[in-house]
C-alpha cells in the first residue's frame, strides 16, 4: 500500500454522470456492488494524478463493448481516504476527460454539500493505492459471461 497527499481544486461538473446514472451504476455494479450506495453523481477534483494501470483497464472496459468508448470504469487500485483533513471514502471513477487531470469521486455523500466546498477551492486528498483484488475494492473491468462460466449475466 502507498499513501499520496496531493492539492487540486474543485470543479464543477457537467451533470453528465449524475443525469446517467441509473446506467452508469448498472454498467458497474457487477465490478462494484456497493455503487448503489453512492451518491448519483461525482465530485470532481483537478489534480495532477493517474491511478495505477489505468490504461490498461481503460483498454479492458473498452473491449467489453458497452457503453464505454473511453474506458470508463473504477479504480481497482487507488482511492480516497481523505479529503482536506476529514476521513471518508471515496472511489475514483475514470470517466471521459480526455487527458484533462481530472479525478472523478464517488462517494455515499454529495461531496461538494457534505464538505461545504464550492467550484474552484482548494482541496488536498489523500490518496491509498493498493493491490488489486484488494478488499473492499472495485474489481477490474471484467466481461460478464467469463465470471459466469461462459453464461452471459
Amino acid at each position: 500500500m502507498r499513501t499520496i497527499v496531493l492539492n487540486g481544486h474543485y470543479r464543477s461538473g457537467h451533470g453528465t454522470v449524475s443525469t446517467t446514472w441509473d446506467s452508469l451504476s448498472g454498467g458497474h455494479i457487477h465490478e462494484f456492488p456497493e455503487i448503489k450506495t453512492c451518491d448519483r453523481g461525482t465530485f470532481n477534483v483537478e489534480v495532477p494524478y493517474t491511478p495505477p494501470n489505468d490504461e490498461k483497464y481503460r483498454k479492458m472496459a473498452k473491449e467489453l463493448q458497452l457503453p464505454r468508448d473511453d474506458g470508463n470504469h473504477i479504480s481497482p487500485c487507488a482511492r480516497i481516504t481523505h479529503i482536506n483533513g476529514h476521513a471518508i471514502t471515496c472511489w475514483i471513477y475514470r470517466g471521459g476527460h480526455g487527458g484533462e487531470n481530472i479525478l472523478e469521486l464517488l462517494s455515499e455523500h454529495g461531496l461538494a454539500g457534505h464538505l461545504g466546498l464550492n467550484p474552484g477551492d482548494r482541496v488536498t486528498i489523500t490518496i491509498e493505492e493498493v493491490d488489486e483484488g484488494t478488499e473492499n475494492m472495485p474489481s477490474a473491468p471484467f466481461n460478464r459471461a467469463d465470471r459466469a462460466g461462459g453464461v452471459a449475466i
